[in-house]
């Protein structure tokens, strides 16, 4: 019986089957510590050639050489920014799906109700990776030079100067509906489908005014296409260090900052998500990588996760309310 019982423990079926039961519960283990072992895709939501695909691009290359795997950016535009977002929001979190985009996330988490998808709950931040702002531009043959004759002009002719934007809800409609709300003027919004368009039209003397990206608008401030009026912060702009700041005229609490950064989507395995973060961080800080972003007028700065959280947690409240003041809903 004894014998028996030897022979059919080591018959080779029983071992064969022992072999796949310890294979299968090691499998995870072996899986998690392998990552990564498959290509990556960070998911731009916006088109190429902007900001926050710049950096997604560069990072990406650097993170196919660093983690010896193909990360590839694809860019999944629509619904300002936000079907790029549910994807990775809703996409299996194990690493492989990653999101680059902007700030533009907080507002949109406002302007879109979805019970699907909440940008703040569905995706978890991974850095930060740049930040930037916006410059107050105007067509090349409007005769107004500085930040006082504009609001000056502006509250005697309410409504008559229009001002372009990169649609319903973009950063530049909630910079221009803060501004007014700082000076007490009114312009009438002009939303186009995207930076460009809105840029291109400025230039045209289309359209009066806008706020545009100042690593963006940089090179047509420079050669005379367009006039710049003020840079969103406290301080000059390095890229354009003639053209004074809001804090210079008299309004040095008025701010354009911008962000660029990764997430993730919520729960990701916090493993993943640190090696991740600390691979980010340490391209971030390559001369070649950091120098490459500064030079478009970006400034480099990465953070932690929990930093960017409140970062996030921040700008939610503070756009909601403007979003909420200004009745501002989004386009269907």
């Amino acid at each position: 019986m004894i014998k028996h019982s030897i022979r059919t423990l080591l018959s080779p079926r029983l071992l064969c089957a022992a072999v796949a039961t310890a294979a299968a519960l090691a499998a995870p283990c072996a899986a998690q510590a392998a990552y990564p072992s498959k290509p990556i895709r960070i998911i731009v939501p916006f088109t190429p050639g902007t900001g926050v695909d710049n950096i997604a691009r560069a990072v990406g290359q650097k993170l196919t050489e660093r983690l010896g795997v193909a990360v590839i950016v694809e860019n999944k535009t629509g619904v300002a920014g936000n079907l790029g977002a549910k994807y990775v929001g809703l996409a299996a979190p194990d690493g492989y799906t990653l999101l680059a985009t902007s700030n533009n996330l907080t507002i949109n988490a406002n302007l879109y109700p979805d019970p699907e998808f909440n940008a703040m709950k569905n995706l978890a931040p991974l850095s930060i990776g740049a930040w930037g702002n916006s410059t107050l531009v105007e067509r090349p043959d409007l005769k107004i030079n500085s930040l006082a004759d504009l609001i000056s002009y502006a509250k005697a002719n309410p409504g008559k100067l229009t001002f372009a934007s990169a649609g319903v809800g973009s950063p530049m409609h909630i910079q221009l509906e803060e501004f007014q709300e700082l000076t007490g003027t009114k312009f009438t919004h002009i939303p186009y489908k995207g930076t460009g368009p809105a840029e291109v039209d400025v230039m045209g003397g289309h359209v009066d005014l806008a706020f545009l990206a100042t690593h963006t608008v940089a090179p047509n401030v420079l050669n005379g296409h367009i006039k710049a009026i003020a840079v969103g912060a406290d301080t000059r702009h390095p890229v354009l260090p003639n053209v004074p700041s809001f804090g210079e005229q008299g309004y040095p609490k008025f701010s354009t900052a911008m962000w660029y950064g990764f997430l993730a989507p919520h729960g990701t395995p916090p493993e993943i998500l640190d090696k991740l973060n600390k691979e980010i961080v340490a391209i971030l800080a390559m001369p070649d990588v950091k120098g490459g972003l500064e030079k478009t007028g970006l400034t480099v700065r990465a953070t932690s996760p929990q930093e960017m959280e409140d970062v996030m947690q921040r700008e939610y409240t503070e756009f909601g309310k403007v979003i909420k003041e200004a009745n501002i809903k989004a386009e269907q």
